[in-house]
């Protein structure tokens, strides 16, 4: 074993754990004994209460919005209710006891689903194009016309032409008369309104703003000049290009044709909302 070092002999090496040993004895019953000396009481305050939590608001997570509620109309009083499926032959006999009715009109149309074509055909005009997939009359024959040089194409005057046999079928009828037949068959043309997508709106009111739009459509004097956009035709005038479909047919038509359908509208949206 070691040498102890020189001044710390083992003498005093024992005499430090002993004042070790005691001074952990005594402070032992110190900390475990104090108590049996009295001492003067020392005042408790109170537990201050917690406040109760404040209870964070709760917003009620809103109701689900109620499913739009279908606008349901009725037919005449004394006529029975009709389908969209078994409405043709009866609308079309409506359509054929019309003041201005020619045999002729026959070869126009596409008699079949004739209300539910109108009536996408109709929202269809209040907006960018209309599909000919839609439409209730046969496409305007011919191609469409214009006039050309090495910088400019422009509508031909003689593309009207190709629009007079509508027009004149359009504006043959009495537009009063029209406007009855339409009120009769109306709860047909709103169901076929709710089935292209529009439960809780009413045709009449489409039907009312999309006649507006075609009667406020602009009439440029010839000539109009177009573009050509890959296989199509575009309006160089941009003010021309962003009217809606149906304003842009008025335009095509021509002046003449233009102003002998708006002619007809006024009358028909008079006889329509008169009721």
């Amino acid at each position: 074993m070691d040498e102890p070092r020189e001044g710390l002999n083992p003498v005093a090496i024992g005499a430090a754990v002993v004042v070790a040993a005691v001074a952990v004895v005594g402070g032992y019953y110190w900390l475990h004994h104090r108590d049996a000396t009295p001492t003067a009481p020392v005042a408790t305050v109170p537990p201050v209460p917690l406040a109760p939590p404040v209870p964070t608001p709760v917003t009620p997570a809103p109701a689900p919005a109620a499913p739009p509620k279908a606008i349901v109309m009725a037919p005449p009083t004394g006529e029975p209710r009709l389908t969209l499926d078994h409405s043709d032959r009866p609308f079309l006999d409506a359509l054929q006891g019309i003041a201005g009715w020619r045999a002729s009109i026959l070869h126009l149309l596409i008699p079949h689903d004739l209300i539910r074509h109108l009536v996408a055909t109709v929202d269809a005009l209040g907006r960018d194009k209309v599909a000919l997939r839609v439409m209730p009359t046969k496409p305007v024959p011919g191609q469409f016309q214009v006039t050309a040089t090495a910088s400019q194409t422009w509508i031909a005057v003689a593309n009207a032409e190709r629009y007079k046999p509508y027009v004149a079928a359009l504006t043959g009828f009495n537009p009063e008369q029209s406007a009855q037949v339409y009120h009769r068959f109306a709860y047909l043309f709103q169901d076929a309104y709710r089935k292209l997508g529009y439960p809780d709106r009413r045709f009449q009111d489409r039907l009312v703003q999309v006649l507006g739009e075609m009667i406020d459509a602009p009439a440029p004097q010839p000539p109009v000049a177009v573009q050509t956009s890959s296989a199509m035709f575009r309006y160089a005038d941009p003010d021309l290009e962003a009217l809606t479909a149906g304003q842009k047919i008025l335009v095509r038509m021509g002046p003449e044709n233009e102003q002998a359908v708006k002619k007809w509208l006024r009358a028909f949206r008079t006889a329509v909302v008169a009721r």
